[in-house]
């Protein structure tokens, strides 16, 4: 017979047989730390024998290691088949869309608003699919280190950022991915504008961001459930910029849109200055409500000219200012 002090450490395994004059028992650690095995005969010709052994299991580091590189690439294969159906989507969209105008579905500021209304679902599926990535690989390492009772003093340097291993690899291509953003995005949109504009629709001008994540990858265990992202101050946001045009001018318009906390809403701020020569500032402020974590402002006739876009929490936390230029026609 073997027994351990903590069972939830060590399994056991053995031969089987009667009038055996010997037996291997294969001990297999299935916990982290230290226990007493005893082995112990009986009912044999000879007295009973009893032995006892400490034995100390240690975490398997380059295992562990091995399971989280995997992780992290399945983590970011996903990532990135995620994008490309957010893009193929986003193509499908706007394919749709110049259906429905060229049919008088839709007219000018209808186009404009439903473009928009495309890239902003564009920008937060793949937003959110980095975040998806993040969290499965940041909780799924933490999981790993909780399951094997590591210390995370003495875990691997590789599951973490700045470790030169598996997590460094996943962010670098994760953000980098990000980076790219605005470029694939302006290749994908620059062919249906044009599309757009061969239909006898305005042009207009379209800017779409995603900042590139960071986070520190595993490192305690509250992180298994659930991660929130850092707080993005400079973005994301879609914008799309309607030209002014017509003799007069005045008739311009700026769809802008992006990432707040739904729980502050009502307490974030969309600013527009108008920056003219010799002329004192005007703004025009407004608070939209926050849902879901998104909002959109829409402002209308403006004038051809700079303005600066701000966005910030009440009380100027966090405040970002963003250079425009509404041009006259494009």
């Amino acid at each position: 017979m073997v027994m351990a002090a903590d069972a939830g450490l060590v399994a056991f395994s053995s031969d089987a047989g009667e009038g055996v004059k010997g037996v291997t028992i294969t001990l297999t650690g299935i916990g982290v730390g230290a226990t007493e095995v005893t082995f112990m005969t009986f009912n044999g010709t000879c007295p009973p024998a009893t032995h006892a052994y400490p034995v100390t299991v240690s975490a398997d580091y380059g295992g562990l290691l091995k399971d989280f590189d995997k992780l992290a690439k399945d983590e970011l294969k996903d990532f990135r088949v995620s994008n490309k159906l957010s893009f193929g989507t986003f193509a499908s969209m706007l394919k749709q869309l110049a259906v429905e105008y060229e049919d008088g579905a839709l007219d000018d500021d209808g186009l404009h608003f439903s473009f928009h209304t495309a890239a902003s679902s564009l920008r937060q599926g793949c937003q959110f699919a980095g975040w998806m990535a993040y969290t499965n690989v940041i909780g799924g390492g933490t999981q790993m280190l909780d399951t094997a009772a590591a210390e995370f003093g003495d875990a691997p340097l590789g599951l973490f950022a700045g470790g030169c291993g598996p997590f460094d690899r996943f962010q670098d291509s994760v953000c980098g991915d990000c980076a790219k953003f605005h470029a694939t995005f302006d290749k994908a949109s620059k062919k249906d504008i044009k599309a757009f504009e061969k239909l006898g629709a305005p042009v207009f001008g379209p800017w779409n961001s995603l900042p590139p994540l960071d986070s520190g990858g595993p490192l305690y265990p509250a992180q298994a459930t659930a991660v929130t992202p850092p707080q993005v101050l400079a973005g994301p946001y879609t914008i799309t910029i309607g030209p002014a045009s017509g003799v007069k001018g005045g008739n311009g318009r700026l769809l802008v849109s992006g990432l707040a906390a739904s729980a502050l809403s009502g307490q974030f701020e969309v600013l527009l200055t108008r920056e003219e020569d010799g002329q004192a500032p005007t703004t025009a402020t407004v608070l939209p409500p926050v849902v879901n974590d998104e909002w959109l402002v829409s402002f209308v006739g403006l004038d051809e000219g700079a303005y600066t876009l701000s966005t910030m929490y009440t009380g100027d936390l966090g405040r970002v200012d963003v250079p425009i230029h509404i041009p006259f026609d494009f």
